[in-house]
């Protein structure tokens, strides 16, 4: 009688942690070790965007496979043709990765200006910032809280924001890196397309998807930024994680 009662036990809180899995979205590929974040080549079908990983993984790649996978250490891109090891060492560190998850949803509203270094393109300093002059779909864990991030820039600016024939504005001052969306007079709905004007030389649409939280777990973010199609918080994820290529 206990043993059926531990089976019948077990088999509740699987069936509970699948319904959760199933309610937010997220399947286990995105909780594994490791996962697929970008996939080219012969074998790209098998191992596409958002595949989990277990650790000590081999994949089996043919010539001019190039497979990258993320983990909380940062990103291996493994080349073909051979047996590949994902558990290869990474000359990246997880704290740059961690920093990008830190704060979420604009909890970095008073925040200064951040510095470049005049060498290389200045990158939102977090995943969960907008930046101001690219659309496409945006991934959130709290659709009530937001803010927007430009390059440190010493001009004042303003940007229009639209949707459902009501505009808000959102003003930046000389300097500031970092402002708030206007979230009491443009709520943000999931799905819904919102025009920017004012970051660029033409209007960018911008749209939201919620996600769970990410807890800092890298690729349980980055499976709900595949699942979602957020791709730009996808590419700075997996670009902050993967060193620089040694000079030649």
């Amino acid at each position: 009688m206990q043993m059926m009662e531990a089976i019948l036990s077990w088999i509740k809180s699987a069936y509970a942690i699948g319904l959760a899995l199933a309610a937010t979205g997220l399947t286990t590929e995105a909780i594994a070790n490791s996962v697929v974040v970008r996939s080219t080549g012969p074998s790209a079908k098998s191992y596409p965007p958002g595949k989990a990983l277990a650790a000590n993984t081999k994949l089996a790649l043919k010539s001019g496979d190039i497979v990258t996978v993320l983990d909380a250490g940062g990103t291996r891109v493994l080349r073909g043709p051979g047996s590949v090891s994902i558990s290869s060492p990474t000359t990246a560190t997880g704290s740059a990765i961690n920093s990008l998850l830190r704060n979420t949803n604009g909890r970095q509203a008073r925040t200064g200006a951040t510095r470049g270094t005049g060498q290389t393109s200045v990158k939102r300093p977090n995943l969960w910032l907008i930046d101001a002059a690219s659309g496409g779909t945006m991934c959130l864990e709290d659709l009530s809280m937001a803010s927007f991030w430009r390059p440190r820039n010493a001009a004042p600016q303003t940007l229009a924001v639209s949707a459902d024939g009501k505009t808000a504005n959102v003003k930046f001052s000389a300097n500031q890196t970092v402002a708030t969306w206007p979230i009491k007079d443009l709520p943000i709905a999931e799905g819904k397309d919102y025009s920017i004007i004012g970051a660029g030389t033409a209007p960018v649409i911008l749209r939201f998807a919620k996600i769970p939280a990410s807890e800092g777990n890298p690729t349980k973010a980055a499976g709900a930024f595949i699942s979602k199609g957020c791709n730009g918080q996808l590419d700075l994820l997996v670009d902050t994680g993967t060193p620089p290529p040694e000079a030649g």
